[in-house]
């Protein structure tokens, strides 16, 4: 069966600016979308617009709590798509950008209709063609929420993150659609010229990862590192976050260890006309969760095992040094350990009390561009946890967050204990070069955990 939503205008002129009243760029607009079979299909030139949904799935609740409309164009009797950015392409010459995005958005909200979804998130893209061709917050989308009866709290907005886009222009259009009761989402953030400016200037709801942050983030370590930080900062700019590209298992545990909320792609389900608004991830995240339990299990007793050995060295070294042996020499054994780069020692204070001892395999790396702050005799680090811990918790090895070393810009982790020498309080220190400790063969992530088997202080981080 075969319906039109309302009767074609025979006095549209055939090329839109946004001159007309919304009413009658609606009324445009619906002339071209049919509904067959319960299924509405729009028709732009001769093209064939069709509405795919793609589940965006909430990693807490194991399902999906909202799905992204996206276009697939056909020729006119022809089966295979062509891509939806020649459509805008197409468009934009013929001085049309605002007619075809407003076409896709209110096929997509008239096909989310049609399927009866409940209590999910409808995500719907904004081209940044149709923002700069308005040059004002787009009036019509209003009209389409109020025509369909579309709640506007379930809608999200997803405007594409771009450099093109006037600032002030950009905060009037979030403005606009937040007024009207949607969510507002900054799409593609982390590609090409994304920056953290545009975050605070406008504040989005939510955040979508653009999927180059995942592939860099697979392939080299030290992005994979940054990643949690970068979503802990994006969470305290009030934003929710989404891991767009996900293709397989592999990358969906790299998106775990990220902590978003929401993940996006081909391994949890491909764009489809038919939206499935039940629990048909439940099964696959219960796998997945189980996946990454065992995987941080197996992470934590493999790294008990080896900085056990560091912690036991320590222990000894600083037994030593308080029996009255010097300092190079009580530390011997812990030096000769794999990855570990240098040892000191520090007064009550957090003071360094002389050079450090170097390991030889630390200065083969040495980076000449840091040896301004090489030398750390007299250097205060009182305010690192590590100091805190060991003098409140004094006769116990304490084990740092990985953080950046300042003396050669790399990742470490310090050993710290609290000793007694001569009536005074000091402590003793070790740092591991995190980036390429030998024992370590759990992802770059990973995180001390507080049952590792000694004690630590969690209430601050590092």
């Amino acid at each position: 069966m075969t319906r039109p939503l309302v009767e074609a205008d025979e006095n549209w002129p055939g090329r839109l600016g946004w001159t007309g009243g919304g009413e009658h760029v609606l009324g445009e607009i619906e002339s071209r979308i049919e509904v067959v079979d319960e299924r509405a299909i729009a028709h732009y030139e001769d093209l064939r617009l069709e509405s795919v949904f793609q589940p965006v799935i909430s990693l807490a609740h194991g399902r999906a709590v909202g799905f992204e409309a996206l276009v697939r164009a056909f020729p006119r009797q022809e089966r295979h798509s062509i891509p939806p950015a020649d459509v805008f392409v197409r468009a934009a010459e013929r001085g049309e950008s605002v007619l075809v995005d407003g076409l896709c958005r209110a096929l997509h909200l008239v096909n989310f209709e049609l399927q009866q979804v409940k209590d999910r998130w409808v995500f719907v893209n904004m081209t940044p063609s149709s923002i700069l061709a308005t040059g004002a917050p787009d009036p019509l989308f209003g009209l389409i929420l109020d025509r369909h009866g579309v709640p506007a709290n379930r809608v999200v907005i997803e405007i594409l993150e771009s450099k093109t886009y006037d600032e002030q222009m950009l905060a009037d259009v979030v403005r606009h659609f937040r007024d009207l009761g949607c969510v507002v989402a900054l799409d593609d953030f982390g590609a090409g010229q994304s920056n953290f400016e545009r975050i605070w200037r406008i504040g989005p709801d939510v955040v979508k990862l653009d999927r180059s942050m995942l592939e860099e983030a697979t392939r080299e370590p030290r992005v994979r590192r940054i990643m949690p930080g970068l979503v802990a900062l994006l969470h305290e700019a009030g934003c929710l976050v989404v891991m767009e590209g996900i293709e397989s298992e592999h990358q969906a545990l790299i998106a775990m260890e990220m902590d978003v909320d929401f993940v996006q792609g081909f391994h949890f389900g491909v764009p489809s006309p038919k939206i499935n608004g039940q629990s048909a991830h439940a099964d696959a995240m219960k796998r997945l969760f189980q996946k990454f339990r065992s995987r941080m299990s197996h992470q934590n007793v493999s790294v008990r095992s080896a900085l056990d050995r560091y912690t036991r060295a320590l222990d000894r070294g600083a037994m030593k040094l308080v029996g009255g042996v010097v300092l190079d020499v009580a530390c011997s054994e812990v030096l000769e350990l794999p990855g570990v780069d240098r040892c000191y020692l520090l007064d009550g204070d957090g003071v360094q009390v002389g050079r450090a001892l170097l390991t030889d395999r630390h200065l083969a790396r040495t980076d000449p561009r840091y040896q301004p702050f090489a030398d750390c005799d007299g250097a205060n680090w009182g305010r690192r946890l590590y100091f805190r811990r060991a003098v409140t918790r004094p006769g116990i090895v304490q084990i740092s967050q990985p953080y950046l070393s300042m003396t050669d810009a790399r990742s470490c982790i310090t050993l710290s204990i609290g000793i007694a020498l001569n009536g005074q309080q000091h402590v003793l220190c070790a740092d591991l070069d995190w980036e390429s400790w030998e024992p370590m063969s759990s992802p770059p992530t990973w995180r001390p955990p507080p049952t590792l088997g000694w004690e630590t202080l969690e209430d601050e981080p590092d």
